[in-house]
């Protein structure tokens, strides 16, 4: 075997991503590529979720996500980001009422 055909073998890590069959784990190392969840599998485990809860997420557009060919892609930073947004949307006060009682006796 020369080394032409070593390069694409299927298990050799340096595998293009262009090759059939390519995986994240597959996919050459490159700044581009190292913030980039490749499958909503990656999206999936980087959200700690299941894989079917990602794909809705995904598919409604509630996560942001791009595509490449036919796979659901997002990067880290991305994703990162929107739950950032997410939780300080969170933490704006609601109107409750123990809230104005609150303001009323702090000013007293």
């Amino acid at each position: 075997m020369n080394s032409n055909e070593l390069d694409h073998a299927p298990g050799n890590p340096t595998r293009h991503a262009r090759d059939n069959g390519a995986t994240p784990d597959t996919l050459p190392s490159h700044p581009v590529s190292a913030g980039l969840l490749y499958g909503v599998p990656a999206i999936a485990a980087f959200l700690d979720m299941e894989e079917p809860q990602a794909r809705h997420l995904c598919d409604n557009g509630t996560v942001p996500t791009f595509k490449i060919g036919r796979i659901v892609c997002a990067r880290r930073s991305t994703i990162v980001a929107w739950l950032e947004e997410r939780e300080a949307a969170g933490r704006v006060p609601t109107k409750r009422k123990d809230v104005g009682r609150q303001q009323q006796a702090n000013a007293c």
